[in-house]
């Protein structure tokens, strides 16, 4: 990680100054290790909505390569910087600061959850936040056997499909010429083009799929050679993956807090001790504002080819506007972003060339309490406001709405540091009159009393 820019408040400051805003100076309510956690929480938080960390980057291009990860391919200097880092201990370390009794390895269970539950909330809300922004994107190739076989059977992590692309394979057997294919479905073929479903040709022009139990891809007219598919998807967590507290999550840093206040809204929405309707209500709000941060989240915002400008597009106005540039080896002119995490060159490089990229990064995370907050001076006092909201989550409901315009303040001051939110013209106000709505709307539990 790179050093800090801001000098002027080290992490030790920073908590004298909130035990003496909280009214907690001798540390009985609160104790340090809490305030760590809270405070890396809200400057992830920072960094999601404000995306306030901006740092260079950098990758090699690999010879006849177009699709790099951001997450994975960047020089061993810069890659920590969008690396996916946090794990799922991370997750319970910060849901553990808002329950009563803690859950860890060693004591599994508590009157309210266990650690197989959270595991389980985890891996849906990890899936659904995946479904709902289509933030991460993965690739892989799948081989298919023609001739006249045009089916083919893709992994079932696959939430949705983003891009298709056929790949044509020469005499002996390598990748060859690559098209993007259309997305159609099965009715609009069969009444626009009813041949397709009897022709063979060297290059389909079509597919359709199938998501659910079986996920299957189609392709028209049916091709006559050897190929694969290209296939960019949307992917959950493979039911054959075990997760565990060392498992890293696989989202950006930034948002990960937000896959914690889902979590959160499962444990109190579930009958038990610890139904809470009110705090589900709370945290579900929560949840769906970091839908919409994620959905508007981004990576790379300017790129260099050699120290030289190089033009910043999307893949698909790349398909619409050059036809076949997986196929040309040749300089990148253009760089292309799928997702968050996929770059594309426009070409395959005919070199090995440096590409330097400005981008949104993770947030700088003091690492003790000499290290610094990283964050302009003037920041400081919302981040602090929001500090001290997250600490009265675990008084309850009323503390939480009595400390909500904290939350809220600090929000608008990230959303203001965000030039993708300010020119898409996000409306921060809309967000948080809803979910002020929701606490309105939703008064304390009363204790039931037993029968």
């Amino acid at each position: 990680m790179p050093v800090p820019k801001f000098k002027h408040t080290s992490r030790a400051d920073f908590k004298t100054q909130f035990f003496n805003r909280i009214g907690d100076s001798s540390k009985r309510f609160w104790t340090d290790s809490e305030i760590d956690i809270i405070l890396a929480e809200a400057l992830y938080t920072l960094g999601a909505v404000g995306q306030t960390w901006r740092n260079q980057i950098e990758l090699k291009t690999v010879v006849a390569q177009s699709f790099y990860d951001i997450s994975s391919d960047l020089t061993a200097e810069t890659q920590e910087q969008t690396a996916y880092n946090l794990t799922y201990q991370f997750i319970l370390d910060i849901i553990n600061f808002h329950l009563i009794e803690e859950v860890s390895i060693v004591n599994q269970s508590s009157e309210v959850t266990n650690l197989t539950e959270i595991l389980k909330f985890a891996r849906n809300r990890v899936n659904q936040f995946q479904f709902q922004t289509g933030l991460i994107l993965s690739r892989k190739n799948f081989n298919m056997n023609p001739p006249n076989d045009n089916t083919v059977i893709i992994d079932d992590e696959i939430i949705d499909i983003v891009r298709v692309a056929y790949v044509d394979f020469d005499e002996l057997f390598n990748p060859d010429q690559i098209f993007v294919l259309k997305k159609e479905d099965e009715d609009s073929i069969g009444h626009f083009n009813r041949n397709a479903f009897n022709l063979t040709t060297d290059r389909p022009t079509f597919y359709t799929s199938i998501l659910g139990n079986l996920n299957t891809i189609r392709i028209y007219p049916l091709p006559s050679n050897l190929g694969a598919l290209e296939i960019i998807s949307i992917n959950g967590i493979p039911v054959t993956t075990m997760i565990d507290l060392g498992t890293k999550i696989g989202i950006p840093d930034n948002l990960v807090p937000y896959i914690k206040w889902g979590i959160l809204a499962d444990i109190y929405a579930k009958e038990g001790i610890g139904y809470n309707p009110a705090m589900a209500n709370y945290c579900e709000g929560r949840w769906n504002e970091g839908i919409t941060i994620g959905t508007n989240y981004t990576s790379i915002l300017e790129a260099k080819l050699n120290r030289l400008p190089i033009l910043l597009d999307s893949i698909f106005s790349l398909d619409n506007n050059q036809n076949g540039w997986q196929n040309s080896i040749d300089a990148p002119s253009l760089i292309a972003i799928a997702g968050y995490n996929l770059i594309v060159t426009n070409c395959k490089p005919d070199a090995i060339y440096s590409l330097l990229m400005y981008s949104v990064t993770n947030a700088y995370i003091p690492v003790d309490d000499n290290d610094f907050v990283d964050i302009k001076l003037e920041y400081i006092e919302p981040l602090l406001n929001y500090c001290i909201h997250l600490a009265n989550v675990k008084n309850g409901f009323e503390d939480i709405k009595n400390t909500s315009a904290l939350k809220d303040d600090f929000i608008k001051m990230a959303v203001k540091n965000n030039i993708r939110l300010t020119k898409r013209g996000f409306d921060v106000e809309t967000m948080l009159k809803k979910t002020k709505r929701e606490e309105e709307d939703n008064p304390i539990r009363v204790e039931e009393v037993a029968a």
